[in-house]
């Protein structure tokens, strides 16, 4: 089977977005698949979370340390929008939103499956 990684032009490293409502949705989504992705060639990440608390900040940046340890280059993006009222938030979230355009265009973009049911998602 062939690697997700193998698919982009491996002369420059694979740029990924890893988009998260809460702090734990990227582990539980991707994981993995981040794991491979380092293991198998240079990787830079943006680790975007929307819902998060500061206790629940220092575990996402923390996480996102031992997810990424083989990446060449990461970045963690946490706000602090309300657990449970993000469909509330939507100008904040939209400004997220459009911050993420800013940052060179990623090869891969990881998040909520479509048919996810959780109001934040």
């Amino acid at each position: 089977m062939q690697s997700f990684g193998a698919l982009i032009d491996s002369r420059r490293p694979l740029r990924i977005l890893c988009l998260g409502a809460h702090c734990d949705d990227i582990e539980i989504g991707c994981g993995a698949a981040l794991l491979r992705l380092t293991g198998e060639r240079p990787v830079d990440v943006t680790w975007a979370v929307l819902c998060s608390t500061p206790p629940r900040a220092a575990e996402a940046h923390k996480s996102a340390a031992r997810f990424l340890r083989k990446a060449r280059a990461y970045e963690v993006l946490l706000e602090a929008l309300r657990d449970g009222y993000l469909p509330a938030q939507w100008a904040q979230a939209k400004d997220t939103f459009e911050s993420l355009k800013r940052l060179p265009r990623p090869d891969l973009i990881f998040t909520h499956e479509g048919g996810d049911r959780h109001q934040d998602h």
